[in-house]
């Protein structure tokens, strides 16, 4: 009887450290689980984060906004140069102006007042972009300001309430007219700029096809509250004699 009791107890004993033992291995390997699980989460974290970063960083990257002509020297330092902010009355001391893109066929760009040809740029331009706010609207006005005093301020193009950079889903008020100089005037400058609209509403569309002639830029930004040019850029273009000097 005491053997069998003995016994009985040796067995107990045994199952005791075994159970023990299971229960230590499920412990850690439940611990082991938890470490790997959070690591994988921080990982998961850390990279999303890194994402994030990486995504937001190619964002600014990609809008950031062109505002000089050549190192150091800005579209409104070129406006000064050429007298288009003293023709034009422009203003910027509440607001800067950056590029906008323009580029003709056979890929001729218009960059800062370098001269194209009327024939270079008789048709619309094949590319026309700047970084708009896709939740903001825009007026575009082409215009030239050194026409004869009898026609005054010629318009060449005007569209208005453009969703963002999207122009060609605005409303034409001009169509797109290239460069006729009269002959032997000397160079014209041809003036592309891009005004923001308020969020008072669209503005009011007005034809001016057929009233290209004596265009008051002034009156125009006045009456329809608009902000800027906060875009701009122009080339300059001339219609001289054959065989004649510059």
């Amino acid at each position: 009887m005491d053997l069998l009791i003995s016994h009985h107890h040796r067995r107990s004993h045994w199952l005791l450290i075994v159970i023990l033992l299971i229960s230590g291995l499920v412990t850690i390997f439940a611990d082991s689980s938890t470490v790997n699980s959070n690591s994988t989460v921080n990982s998961t974290d850390t990279d999303s984060s890194r994402e994030e970063t990486s995504a937001e960083d190619e964002d600014e990257d990609l809008y950031l906004p062109v505002i000089e002509c050549k190192p150091n020297v800005t579209i409104e330092e070129i406006f000064l140069e050429n007298k288009i902010t003293q023709d034009l009355g422009l203003n910027f001391s509440d607001h800067y102006m950056a590029l906008t893109e323009i580029e003709y066929s056979e890929g001729l760009s218009v960059h800062c007042g370098n001269e194209l040809t009327p024939n270079q740029t008789s048709q619309e331009p094949v590319i026309f972009n700047y970084h708009g706010g896709w939740y903001e609207h825009y007026s575009i006005v082409m215009i030239d300001p050194d026409a004869s005093k009898d026609v005054g301020t010629v318009l060449h193009w005007m569209i208005v309430n453009v969703p963002g950079s999207n122009y060609t889903d605005g409303e034409v008020s001009c169509s797109y007219r290239g460069p006729k100089p009269p002959l032997d005037t000397g160079l014209h400058r041809y003036i592309t700029l891009v005004y923001l609209q308020q969020y008072s509403g669209p503005v009011t569309f007005k034809d001016y096809s057929q009233n290209r002639y004596n265009f008051n830029l002034t009156s125009w930004v006045s009456e329809n509250s608009l902000i800027g040019p906060v875009f701009g850029n122009f080339f300059k273009a001339q219609n001289k004699s054959p065989g004649k000097s510059p």
